[in-house]
């Protein structure tokens, strides 16, 4: 309607159920409402050349949020959105705008949007996930055919991302005893410590990679200059991820039940107490779905997708986009020998016993 490329959301005098999920993401999303005059007689707000009587407005540009409730319509008329995208300007245009043109995204990192690929750990922003591996003793990190440097030591959790927007990962380490997250050749913080959970992700869907922990004792989950919410309990495995396009949403899954729960998203039950969480997005969707590995049997079960065998009970599954095709793609590292097994595209040799996979 306003030729901005983008869907606008058009309704007449709108009533929002209760049940809408209106905290997506990073905490309370407000909304907020601009009504006018409404035609006489119109059952709908989609008609040629109308003008938009009521906006939602969401706090960042190019936010999401669940929208399964109707949005009623004068006249009665519901219009259904089940994930809506809103990019609207904050203030109505005229009633018959000139077409403007649209600014090219940058060439080097554009911005995420429902149908680009999800962020991934690609290390030389060549659009695929590296093989790489971090091992504590030497604080060695290997990137097969791409660097191998040294940072962090034993004691250290491997937290890489993209943490300056440029497009490619980032090496950092979170030191549990002092809460400091060093990411090399950026910066240096302190934020969390002994006993959380490090959880770097794009949280903002601004393509940053955001600080983060879980506090398990408490269910914290504390984004560094973002939010601090409770979601989840201590026998909890945080799975935060892609579920809604754009941004990282926190979620839960609880092994003694089988529960997903994806904070404001949805609750489903899958999986149990022996299984391990491999969420992903295995068919190029551009959102993640609940998913786990059996160990004892190498089963991987995608809800909703597929089930296959692949692994053995001492793999580690290491789920990542390896051909850069915008989906993941099943694989295992097998640390006793230095495997990498990716289902229906090869088998590697690349580090061993004492090392740890940083693929996701």
């Amino acid at each position: 309607f306003w030729n901005n490329g983008t869907d606008d959301i058009l309704v007449g005098t709108a009533t929002i159920n209760s049940g809408m999920a209106a905290d997506r993401a990073y905490g309370t999303l407000d909304i907020f409402g601009r009504d006018t005059d409404y035609p006489e007689g119109l059952s709908s707000g989609l008609v040629n050349g109308s003008e938009v009587f009521h906006r939602v407005y969401l706090p960042a540009r190019g936010s999401e949020f669940d929208a399964s409730p109707a949005l009623t319509f004068q006249g009665g008329d519901p219009f259904h959105r089940h994930s809506l995208a809103v990019d609207l300007p904050p203030t109505p245009p005229p009633p018959s705008p000139s077409p403007e043109p649209t600014a090219s995204p940058s060439a080097t990192h554009p911005p995420p949007t429902p149908h680009s690929p999800l962020p991934i750990l690609d290390y030389n922003g060549d659009g695929t996930s590296d093989i790489a591996i971090f091992r504590p003793a030497s604080g060695l990190w290997a990137v097969r055919g791409v660097t191998r440097a040294y940072f962090g030591g034993s004691g250290d959790i491997p937290v890489p991302g993209d943490y300056t927007g440029n497009g490619t990962t980032d090496i950092a380490i979170f030191r549990p005893g002092t809460g400091l997250w060093a990411l090399r050749g950026v910066s240096r913080v302190y934020f969390g410590g002994t006993g959380d959970r490090p959880l770097p992700r794009d949280y903002r869907g601004e393509g940053t990679a955001s600080i983060a922990i879980f506090r398990p004792a408490s269910g914290l989950w504390a984004l560094r200059g973002v939010t601090r919410i409770y979601f989840g309990t201590s026998s909890d495995l945080p799975v935060p991820g892609y579920y809604a396009f754009l941004a990282a949403v926190s979620a839960i899954f609880r092994p003694a039940s089988g529960l997903w729960a994806i904070r404001g998203i949805t609750r489903v039950y899958f999986g149990g107490l022996v299984d391990q969480p491999v969420p992903g997005d295995y068919l190029g969707e551009g959102v993640w779905r609940p998913a786990i590995f059996r160990p004892s049997s190498g089963l991987w079960a995608v809800r909703g997708v597929t089930r296959v065998y692949f692994g053995a009970l001492s793999d580690r599954p290491v789920p990542a986009d390896y051909r850069g095709i915008g989906r993941d793609g099943i694989a295992i590292f097998r640390s006793a020998s230095g495997l990498w097994a990716i289902r229906g595209t090869s088998r590697i040799y690349f580090g061993s016993a004492p090392d740890i996979p940083v693929v996701r």
